[in-house]
């Protein structure tokens, strides 16, 4: 008779069987259900639905919404095993293999999954897939997805993959969807590859193991296919753009791609044609040359009878006495007379007059010497120092002179002293310092224009086109001033207006309006290049890089340009005298950047846009862009790739700013393309300044008639005499005289 303990031994001997049991039972079972799915799977219409039915089966949390993101990532090694378990047992089934990696494309939206998903080889199951006809779309797809939310370590390393995505481009060359995706993975992915400050990217060993060429011939070949889409030219004209910096040789190899940039120079958007003028600049930096900013005097006495009749006609036609050469003779002349008095009578006062006088006249007015004489012994040149002499070098003299003049305290002649120091701090290359004494006295004397000169010499676009617009409008003016703030205005306005439309296009900033401002200061800079190739003296050495904007300002701001560019023709002979100019006086020409820009626009103009206008004419909707049919097998998972929904909840390691020290972008801001409108002069005048002219976005507007717009009361108060004419209410009575009764009353 068995005892107690037998029956412990039978009960649990029938638990175990029964656990047995139900382990076979649950093991076939498991058998059978993954046989159905892959039965399911190959059956089902189209991506989407074999995908949900993988998510079904696998019980997978709602990945279009962040709280189903983060029940993935706390629980993300027993779900990628599951589905990792799958894709490997069904490798020979392209339906699993595409749906899953399609699952993985979607948890990629959230940048600690993804990282787990690249570290797990996300790239290696992805990239073989676009070599399957029936998965090309579907890979495709999801490496946009992952491309578009990646952050920067995931983009590089999909860049490195790059010739397998021009290679599917390449042998689909009439498949404009293939293209469209294509373009805009290159973009992202490339796009980061290619990032950094002049002469340091920030991955240089992605960069060369890129074939930028390949890249972007395959770009150009996308972009030109007769179904391209606005995505595809958008995507593609920016990278394009873009690379120039960091990769401007592979264009050698690729020259359709700088027939693309100019073309894009006559693009209906006006963001696009700043991006494309940017990326022409930047493509013709690499071996550049800087710009000659010495002239020796001394030399223009040699040259000036030797000058070539078509130069002398060219200057007598102007008035040789208003030409730099003579300027800048006749300035040395009556420099060496001054500084030679001062050891006779040793009058400091006297002489930091005369050279005040002289330095508004001309840009090189001192010359940096000293006193010598010949040692009657040896016959070498010695310095020569004089008893009471208070310098010894001729620059010197400049803030010895001033201190001389403020001593004086004669009214009127603070303004010398101020011209004397600023000009000192100018050649010791302390423009910065030079600029902030000139706005301390423009406190005092606002119309006095070679303060508004000395502050126009600053890297700071906008205070240096506040002042040469300003500065411009003093009534008293010498010449040189006057063409040096223009040349000032057009180099300030110009890169202002490049940054402003750029801005917009790159962070969509500033709303509508910022765009229409980007455009005001291109239009300004370009009338003032008008003007002063018109009257500015031919042998200026800025002439040439005035005319290189201009020709450049004229392809990208003017509403009809023809493809020979025949509006800019008389300006091109003008650059050719100047040319000459620079010859005769050993000053190059040099190739700076800008001169090479223009000379790659105007020699490629008529075929580039010939060639590739219509893909810019796409992308603006100036012609229907055709309809894809997408195929519902191929297609159809684009939409849920791109369906995510944002609840309320937390998203899946929200803390996230940075991830392994990069940045992390959770999601693509969308660009801001603005259609090129017929130039308004009434709208654009919205952002200039009553006044002086100057674009700004910050203008203030008169709270009389609430039209004029000023950038401050300094403007508004030297305008109201002609203002006050047309103001929409009678001024208040005025406290001290009646032109200053406005003053200040700005909204």
């Amino acid at each position: 008779m068995p005892g107690p303990g037998s029956r412990a031994k039978a009960a649990a001997k029938a638990k175990k069987n029964k656990a047995k049991a139900a382990s076979v039972t649950a093991s076939t079972s498991e058998l059978s259900l993954r046989d159905a799915f892959v039965d399911d799977v190959d059956h089902a219409d189209g991506w989407t639905p074999a995908v949900n039915l993988l998510c079904r089966v696998f019980e997978l949390p709602d990945m279009t919404t962040r709280r189903g993101l983060k029940k993935i990532l706390l629980n993300f090694d027993s779900i990628y095993k599951k589905l990792d378990t799958a894709y490997q047992r069904n490798l020979s089934n392209e339906r699993i293999r595409g749906s899953i990696v399609g699952i993985y494309a979607k948890m990629s939206v959230d940048a600690l999954l993804r990282n787990k998903l690249f570290e797990r080889g996300l790239l290696e199951k992805l990239i073989p897939l676009l070599e399957i006809e029936s998965t090309r779309y579907m890979a495709l797809r999801a490496l946009t997805t992952v491309t578009q939310h990646g952050g920067v370590g995931v983009r590089t390393d999909i860049a490195l993959h790059s010739d397998a995505l021009c290679k599917v481009a390449e042998e689909h060359p009439d498949d404009p969807q293939v293209g469209d995706l294509v373009v805009s993975i290159l973009a992202h992915c490339v796009g980061a590859a290619v990032e950094g400050n002049e002469g340091s990217p920030t991955h240089p060993k992605v960069l060369n193991q890129l074939n930028m060429s390949r890249i972007l011939n395959t770009i150009v070949q996308c972009m030109n296919q007769s179904s391209s889409n606005r995505s595809c030219i958008e995507h593609g004209a920016e990278l394009i753009a873009s690379a120039t910096l960091h990769a401007p040789r592979a264009y050698k190899n690729a020259p359709e791609a700088t027939k693309v940039l100019i073309a894009g120079l006559r693009s209906h958007d006006w963001n696009l044609r700043s991006l494309c003028l940017g990326g022409l600049m930047r493509l013709h930096k690499l071996g550049s040359e800087d710009d000659t900013r010495q002239l020796d005097p001394q030399r223009l006495v040699s040259v000036i009878n030797t000058m070539p009749g078509e130069l002398q006609d060219v200057m007598m036609n102007y008035g040789l006495g208003n030409c730099d050469i003579y300027a800048t003779l006749s300035a040395a002349k009556d420099f060496t007379r001054a500084i030679m008095a001062y050891p006779q009578d040793l009058n400091l006062h006297s002489l930091g007059l005369k050279l005040a006088k002289i330095i508004v006249t001309t840009e090189f007015s001192i010359a940096d010497g000293y006193y010598e004489t010949i040692n009657e012994r040896t016959g070498r040149r010695e310095q020569l120092n004089f008893p009471g002499m208070a310098f010894q070098r001729y620059t010197d003299a400049l803030p010895v002179c001033a201190k001389a003049i403020r001593t004086r305290g004669i009214p009127g002649e603070q303004d010398d002293a101020n011209v004397l120091d600023i000009k000192f701090k100018i050649m010791r290359q302390r423009v910065g310092e030079a600029a902030e004494q000139a706005r301390k006295a423009l406190e005092k004397n606002p119309n006095f224009a070679y303060y508004h000169y000395a502050v126009s010499l600053v890297a700071n676009h906008t205070n240096g086109l506040r002042a040469a617009k300003k500065g411009m409008k003093c009534k008293t003016i010498t010449p040189f001033i006057k063409f040096q703030l223009m040349q000032r205005a057009v180099e300030h306005s110009a890169e202002l207006g490049l940054t402003t439309l750029q801005e917009v296009r790159s962070n969509g900033e500033g709303g509508d309006n910022k765009w229409a401002v980007g455009v005001a200061f291109l239009t300004s800079a370009l009338e003032d290049a008008r003007r002063y190739i018109q009257e500015a003296p031919p042998d200026s050495r800025y002439m040439k890089n005035v005319t290189y904007w201009f020709v450049l300002l004229t392809a990208v701001v003017s509403e009809t340009v023809t493809e020979d560019l025949s509006e800019v023709k008389e300006s091109l002979e003008v650059l050719k005298v100047a040319d000459g100019f620079s010859k005769v006086l050993g000053l190059g020409p040099p190739k700076t950047m800008l001169r090479l820009t223009q000379e790659t626009v105007v020699r490629l103009f008529k075929q580039s846009v010939a060639k590739y206008s219509d893909i810019f004419e796409r992308a603006s909707g100036g012609k229907k862009l055709p309809e894809v049919a997408p195929d519902q097998m191929q297609d159809d998972l684009a939409s849920w790739l791109d369906d995510l929904h944002l609840d309320c909840d937390h998203p899946a390691g929200e803390e996230r700013g940075h991830e392994h020290g990069e940045h992390v972008k959770e999601e693509e801001k969308p660009k801001k393309w603005h259609t090129h409108p017929k130039l308004n002069a009434n709208t654009v005048s919205l952002y200039r300044c009553s006044h002086c002219g100057n674009p700004s976005a910050s203008l203030k507007k008169c709270s009389g008639c609430e039209k004029a717009r000023y950038c401050d009361g300094t403007c508004q108060k030297a305008h109201w005499a002609e203002h006050k004419k047309r103001c929409g209410r009678e001024p208040p009575k005025p406290t001290v005289s009646e032109d200053k009764s406005q003053i200040n009353n700005l909204d």
